[in-house]
């Protein structure tokens, strides 16, 4: 089945219930008939999967919850389309590398997902189905090694599954695993490293080892994994020595290693990729052509705001809370506080990179901090007093961050903070970033799929496509569903027009389209 075909076959899924409706319904009047069978149905599997369970509460809690996680996201599959221009660049690749399958050895992007995407394309029909279904499996499944973690850190069953819950449901990790993005693949790697390490105490070396192999997979996936690399290096050090330390950083050296020698040997650079990035963003986007003091404001904000929105601001205020009355009170353990040290310099990395514009503003990046930071919301449920009063206000906490999403982009940022750089910035944040956190991602409007099924229809096998670039959702949605010959003119702030390949287009493909 070609990916046009499984396009339209996901569109006639969501006629057959009206996808439109369906979705204004969910938005304004809250579930409808088909939702709340879906909902409880997946709510009857967890149910069935803990009393399967029932002699190991603690992995029935977390299976009961990935597979919860699971079935919410197939029931949105339908109604997902792949939006992100990233996603459907990485679906090419993938596509490219199944037809000439071979070893990467150097390059812009971490090879690991697109070896992943091309597996999942060759079990499932066309391109876009399998790279989803892979995205939708990581995220779900990421819930056990963040539940394993919590607990190995703080011995806690419901504040373990509190952060199973909150990460396997926050909002940017259930609209990335709706497309072939890296960030859900990546955050399973992650989580499963530093449950590992947790469990040194009981496994040693053999877990040591584990974690290490586990963090080089993330590496490949994404270059946040080299930085984490090392603080995770630093945790061992502190807390096992450098015997465990040793087996654990030679097994998380293995790609960064490997793949640094491949980008010297080609382009004389052993941190290629990561200067193409500084490449890409100041170069090519210019995002720092006007840094005003908006600009700037945003750049402080926007990762913290992006936690709240999230976690819930009232969850990550306690988490913090928590925190910092256990640090002062040294009511904390050594580990809960050495395993503070990835968290903390990860933000500090990141608000660095955001300020000097090598790192740009995405909801999606925050999948470390998430993986980092959820585990220590169990500490808001530590045994003490009032505990069913935090307990309520945790869990209604929890249920209101998917809901709360369809609010806050309609704030009116302006009234609340003023004219000011904070007001404006928020404004802009709110206008222009805040459609990684609508859930199920979809284009908007249908006017872009009218056109691909328009050009579809009138086309004869061989004909080519060219776009010129009018958005980055709408030009690669079409790059994706449209033609196999198509090509897409333009699209960062400075890119270069490229004549030659735009000549070759036209002299390999005589007849086509151009839109």
């Amino acid at each position: 089945m070609s990916a046009t075909n499984l396009s339209a076959l996901y569109f006639m899924a969501g006629d057959r219930v009206g996808s439109s409706s369906v979705l204004a319904s969910f938005r304004v009047h809250g579930l409808n008939r088909y939702h709340c069978r879906s909902f409880a149905m997946a709510f009857e599997l967890s149910r069935s999967i803990r009393s399967l369970f029932a002699d190991r509460p603690q992995l029935a809690d977390a299976l009961a919850i990935a597979g919860l996680a699971l079935v919410v996201r197939i029931m949105m599959l339908p109604w997902a389309q792949t939006v992100h221009a990233d996603a459907v660049s990485r679906v090419h690749i993938a596509y490219e590398w199944m037809l000439d399958p071979h070893y990467i050895k150097d390059g812009y992007w971490g090879p690991l997902h697109h070896y992943l995407n091309a597996l999942f394309m060759w079990v499932f029909p066309g391109k876009v189905l399998g790279p989803t279904l892979l995205g939708i499996l990581c995220a779900a499944f990421t819930a056990l090694p963040v539940h394993g973690f919590t607990y190995n850190l703080f011995g806690s069953r419901r504040g373990a599954a509190i952060a199973a819950v909150l990460y396997a449901f926050a909002p940017i990790v259930f609209w990335t695993s709706l497309q072939p993005l890296s960030e859900p693949v990546y955050g399973l790697f992650l989580a499963l490293s530093i449950h590992q390490l947790s469990r040194i105490p009981m496994r040693g070396r053999s877990a040591a080892l584990y974690a290490g192999l586990f963090i080089t997979c993330a590496a490949a996936l994404r270059y946040e994994a080299w930085v984490v690399i090392a603080l995770l290096t630093l945790v061992t050090l502190l807390l096992h020595g450098w015997r465990i330390t040793a087996v654990f950083w030679a097994a998380a050296m293995l790609f960064p290693g490997t793949w640094m020698i491949g980008n010297q040997l080609e382009f004389g650079d052993f941190l290629y990729s990561v200067n193409q990035n500084d490449v890409w963003n100041m170069g090519k986007e210019g995002i720092n052509d006007e840094v005003t003091a908006v600009v700037r404001v945003q750049r402080l904000v926007f990762f913290g705001w992006s936690l709240m929105l999230n976690c819930s601001p009232v969850l990550v205020l306690l988490a913090l809370v928590a925190i910092g009355r256990g640090a002062v009170q040294r009511t904390l353990t050594r580990d809960q506080l050495v395993w503070l040290i990835p968290f903390v310099a990860m933000v500090v990395v990141f608000q660095r990179k955001a300020w000097d514009g090598s790192l740009m503003l995405h909801h999606r990046f925050l999948v470390t901090w998430l993986v980092l930071f959820v585990p220590y919301v169990a500490l808001v449920l530590r045994p003490g007093r009032a505990l069913l009063l935090r307990t309520t206000v945790v869990v209604v906490a929890l249920a209101s961050v998917i809901p709360m999403t369809f609010y806050w982009d309609k704030i009116k940022y302006l009234e609340k903070f003023g004219e000011g750089d904070l007001g404006k910035a928020m404004d802009d944040l709110a206008l222009g970033y805040y459609r990684e956190l609508e859930i199920v991602p979809r284009l908007q409007g249908n006017d872009t799929q009218l056109l691909v099924d328009l050009i579809n229809d009138r086309s004869q096998p061989g004909e080519g496509l060219l776009v010129d670039f009018h958005g980055w959702d709408k030009s690669y949605y079409i790059l994706l569903h449209a033609l196999p010959n198509t090509m897409v003119v333009g699209g960062a702030k400075h890119e270069e027009y490229k004549s030659e390949e735009v000549n070759t287009f036209f002299h390999e493909r005589r007849r086509g389209h151009v839109v």
